[in-house]
């Protein structure tokens, strides 16, 4: 530093800083919480934080990342029944500079079923499942090879647990097209334990899916991944970041005891393992989250006596923090994720496309408010797989073009070493998931957790918070729980089309089976990867490979863990509020402002803003004079008998003075004009005196925001619920 600037030090800089308070708490004013529980400091310097590493880039135990400069690869995801329409995504996908291609399979074959004898209704990803229809999909990729254009370097395939029949396929495709495995790398993504999360069952024993991952990674060559340990899933399902991490490190210390007990080298076996997981909304704590995931492999591995094997690091946006209300703001979110991933030094890069689209089973009150529509809502059961548009597409890959090529971001190794902040970030959830871990690991280790149910009450609990967060505006979402847009009319392209894919997939397969007439027995033998090549290239379909694994039997069955997006409570009530106005006309909120604009605006501001969430259209009145509270009355209830359509709802706006002059003869008069049914309610905080008057709720900072707006929009689905059943009488 120049020796012209006087030295100073935090505590005088703290003392300085207190002066300036005039009073007020240094920690109350200052200190804040972060969403994983941490106390953040003001300003952070050597004598309260983290030394920084002090290890290279490239040495154990990673901290600083995992290798030399070079650009993440971006893989994009794929999870659509469509087989053309997903070919030309991936064509498209791979002219515009993404550099692999992840498949995630649909459910029948995520658990080794026929999809001929499968009778389940609806598709939620890839039904690619012998050799000609794998071909057909990927030909984008081989296609490219062969005509010497960029073409994909690595894919990788989502099927859960059985995802050996699908690696025949794939390997045998390869082998058919003569691509080198040095040129286009498989990733097998095996992760039993997140498969049982998310699926509730596994085909055959845990063990014996454990057994097979360590068998497929002793034989394949090259830079082949057979194993995925996918922290995202956890992340989804309400885990923070030291949760995650930590049950990322035990899924890691479960696949090296089940490679020792089938007497393959640690070193060999973590060779074969991808760590994936998702960037945080918090941009610093997801720079030091991969920090610290590096230096837990390391941990762990050196537990085994392995100190020389450097984590593969795959880093994906997070789902749960995309909205589906206003999704243009996920370009803000995605993008800040991508940056993250990028300075905490992820080898493999996705970016979701801002429009992505994941629903799960529609809510019961929204099935019903469907059927009036005569409709089934995208969210059904039948309509239950990602989507996307080119153009959500196109700007996902342009993100992560601007962040490599624009801002050279891959050019510097470990950027946010050395910054305090982030240092100490980094120990600091490396101590609280080891001490997850150890906690995981009494307990009987990652399969145990999931089998006895503590894991999903776990989760569950962490979900309630964060969901409770979102609730009261503790986390603020923009644009679902906080600055809302009423004309929200952006839908993602979505066509209902699962029926007409899985007959389209039902008749291939039964040609197929004309074509190839009868299979042969299929003997995988002792050489696991040559067997499963030879039964794909003799037509088997997957199921049938799957089936001389050891079949669909005999697997854990649990109940399946929910993903859960932390604004989805507010879009089913938006959703719920904007099906009802299509049925019986808008939805109108009257702002009864007291008092001039000058004195109700703010509060007026704000109630718009809170009902605007609900798709609730809002009403201004004009104010009222000061003084006489009955001339404040007249005019409340004149300006209403005015209004063309009954407002479903009315709310008192003011500050606290004429509130305290009027309020008490507006609400009375009000009730007295509109009865019991209509709610009334009033922007600040709960007054004991108004609500015995009439008023039944109050909302403010800090208020349940949904609870306020859902007991506006349930009465009405009530209504319709009674009428509905009064027609079928």
């Amino acid at each position: 530093m120049n020796p012209e600037f006087p030295a100073s030090d935090l505590a005088a800089w703290k003392a300085r800083v207190e002066r300036d308070l005039g009073g007020r708490d240094f920690d109350r004013s200052l200190v804040l919480g972060n969403e994983d529980g941490f106390l953040i400091q003001p300003v952070y310097d050597a004598s309260n934080s983290a030394a920084p590493a002090e290890d290279a880039p490239g040495a154990f135990p990673y901290t600083r990342g995992s290798g030399g400069v070079s650009p993440a690869l971006l893989v994009q995801e794929y999870g659509d029944s469509d087989a053309e329409g997903l070919r030309r995504e991936i064509e498209r996908d791979l002219e515009g500079g993404v550099a692999g291609v992840r498949l995630r399979f649909d459910r029948r074959l995520r658990l080794g079923l026929d999809p001929l004898a499968e009778t389940t209704r609806g598709c939620d990803g890839v039904l690619a499942c012998e050799l000609g229809g794998l071909r057909d999909l990927l030909a984008p990729v081989f296609e490219r090879a062969e005509a010497g254009r960029p073409r994909a370097r690595l894919l990788a395939l989502a099927a859960g647990a059985e995802v050996l029949p699908l690696a025949g396929l794939t390997l045998a495709l390869r082998r058919l097209e003569g691509v080198a495995a040095g040129d286009l790398c498989c990733h097998f993504a095996l992760d039993p334990f997140a498969a049982l999360a998310r699926d509730g069952r596994l085909p055959r024993p845990l063990d014996r899916h454990l057994a097979e991952g360590v068998e497929l990674a002793q034989a394949l060559d090259g830079d082949d991944r057979a194993i995925e340990i996918d922290g995202g899933v956890w992340h989804e399902r309400g885990a923070d970041t030291p949760f995650e991490l930590g049950l990322v490190a035990a899924a890691l210390a479960a696949w090296l005891r089940a490679g020792l007990a089938a007497g393959c080298d640690p070193a060999v076996l973590a060779r074969r393992i991808t760590l994936r997981t998702a960037t945080e909304r918090d941009v610093f704590v997801a720079i030091a989250k991969l920090r610290a995931l590096r230096k837990l492999w390391a941990l762990v591995l050196a537990h085994f006596g392995v100190v020389d094997v450097a984590p593969l690091v795959w880093a994906t946006s997070s789902r749960r923090s995309l909205s589906q209300t206003d999704p243009w703001v996920n370009l803000l979110r995605t993008t800040t994720q991508g940056f993250a991933a990028a300075c905490g030094g992820a080898d493999l890069m996705t970016i979701l496309p801002f429009d992505f689209r994941a629903d799960g089973p529609m809510p019961p009150e929204q099935e019903l408010l469907a059927e009036e529509q005569g409709d089934l809502a995208a969210g059904s059961p039948e309509s239950w797989q990602d989507s996307s548009t080119p153009l959500g597409r196109r700007l996902a890959r342009n993100e992560f073009l601007m962040l490599d090529e624009e801002s050279g971001l891959f050019r510097v190794q470990d950027p946010a070493g050395g910054s305090y902040y982030v240092e100490s970030l980094t120990e600091r959830l490396v101590e609280a998931a080891f001490a997850e871990l150890k906690s995981i690991e009494a307990s009987g280790g990652l399969a145990a957790v999931l089998d006895d149910g503590s894991l999903g009450e776990a989760l569950m609990s962490r979900s309630a918070r964060r969901l409770d967060d979102a609730r009261h505006r503790r986390l603020a979402i923009t644009g679902t729980n906080e600055f809302p847009v009423l004309d929200d009319r952006f839908r993602a392209a979505r066509e209902r089309r699962d029926e007409r894919d899985l007959n389209v997939l039902r008749q291939r397969l039964k040609q197929h089976r004309r074509t190839r007439g009868g299979l042969e027995p299929i003997e995988i033998g002792d050489d696991l990867v040559g067997g499963l090549v030879a039964a794909a290239e003799n037509g088997a379909l997957a199921c049938e490979i799957g089936e001389a694994l050891g079949g669909n039997a005999g697997g854990p069955v649990i109940e399946a863990l929910p993903a859960i997006r932390d604004g989805h409570q507010f879009e089913e009530l938006r959703q719920s509020a904007q099906v009802i106005e299509s049925l019986r006309g808008s939805l109108r909120v009257y702002l009864a402002n007291l008092g001039p604009l000058a004195e109700h605006l703010p509060r007026a501001t704000f109630a718009r803003n809170l009902f605007t969430i609900a798709a609730l259209e809002v009403v201004d009145g004009g104010g009222t004079e000061p003084g006489d509270p009955e001339a404040a009355a007249r005019r409340i209830t004149d300006d209403l008998a005015a209004l063309d359509d009954a407002p479903i709802a009315i709310c008192l706006c003011a500050a606290d003075e004429r509130y305290d002059e009027q309020a008490l003869a507006v609400t009375r008069a009000l009730r007295a004009r509109v009865g019991p049914e209509r709610r009334l309610i009033l922007a600040g905080k709960p007054r004991p005196e108004l609500a015995e008057a009439g008023i039944d709720d109050f909302i403010h900072l800090g208020c349940d925001v949904w609870m306020a707006l859902s007991k506006i929009i349930t009465p009405l689905i009530l209504a319709l619920d009674e009428l509905h059943s009064q027609e079928d009488e």
